[in-house]
């Protein structure tokens, strides 16, 4: 017996394809959406769309779900500065298509980032007011009030994610993880603080906020620690039994990226509080990575 259906889109992502492993496996019908790379997921089925073409999008949105979670984004910081009508066109104009085309009572639960701030102070709560300081986070920011001109619209603002290796998304922790495989040097941001979170902590937050009934309509969702990635980096080396002389030490102004807030710390007392959910430390979220579970 399914416990209802949902639909989530950017299944080939990393948010995305965890999560419909996860739904699935605790019983959800899930249907899951994906532009280029189709991926294999077991009990999930899969919806080819382009989320810019509303065409598209509406051919491929079907059915009666319990919630939407709009996982997909163009996430690439530095691309989003490039190409900015294609940051609009995914990351705003796409959440105010397909919120349209589901009624009131559905929820509509949309991924958002803590770089909405700007990183001048961090521990950041959801009252705080926004201040983007590049393309991405300004596409994001407006998306979110796409995202809650739905009735049921509720924004989950994400720290830095960190969780086991995807078919084809690389996130942070990937990509540093690769680089270390092959023996490469390692270059880490020593003035950048976040609160990274574990993508098993994502999941079950997200189910949290798919059965039972928000207050708010705006959620942080972080890890339970405050850290640069130097910092991080050499909890994950330790974990993992890489060398830690391939880290290496840098300033966010000395690799030549387009700026980014220098503490987007999350507070998610919130969440916490209305959920009884208690994130993962860093140590305690690379120990399950390295295990393989949630």
């Amino acid at each position: 017996m399914t416990k209802g259906e949902i639909l989530i889109t950017g299944a080939s992502g990393q948010i995305g394809w965890h999560l419909c492993r996860y739904l699935a496996s605790q019983g959800y019908r899930v249907t899951g959406t994906y532009h280029s790379h189709k991926p294999a997921l077991e009990g999930v089925e899969l919806r080819q769309c382009d989320l810019t073409d509303v065409a598209s999008l509406s051919s491929a949105i079907g059915g009666d779900y319990q919630a939407v979670i709009h996982a997909a984004a163009y996430t690439n910081v530095d691309k989003c500065e490039k190409f900015p009508d294609m940051a609009r066109r995914v990351n705003v104009e796409a959440i105010g298509a397909l919120a349209s085309l589901f009624p009131p009572e559905v929820r509509f639960i949309c991924i958002s980032t803590d770089l909405v701030f700007n990183g001048e102070r961090g521990r950041y709560g959801e009252t705080d007011r926004v201040d983007p300081v590049n393309m991405y986070a300004e596409t994001k920011a407006a998306g979110e009030k796409a995202a809650l001109g739905h009735p049921g619209g509720i924004v989950v603002r994400l720290a830095l994610v960190y969780g086991p290796d995807t078919p084809f998304s690389f996130g942070f922790s990937s990509v540093m993880k690769g680089l270390l495989e092959a023996g490469k040097p390692v270059p880490l941001f020593v003035d950048q603080y976040r609160t990274p979170v574990y993508v098993g902590d994502i999941l079950r937050a997200l189910q949290r906020l798919v059965e039972q009934d928000p207050k708010h309509r705006i959620y942080h969702l972080g890890g339970a620690e405050r850290v640069n990635r130097w910092e991080f980096g050499r909890l994950f080396v330790d974990v993992f039994g890489y060398d830690r002389s391939l880290l290496q030490p840098v300033t966010t102004e000395s690799v030549g990226l387009v700026r980014r807030g220098k503490d987007c710390s999350l507070d998610c007392s919130r969440l916490a509080a209305e959920f009884g959910f208690r994130p993962s430390g860093v140590l305690e979220g690379l120990r399950r990575m390295k295990q393989g579970v949630y």
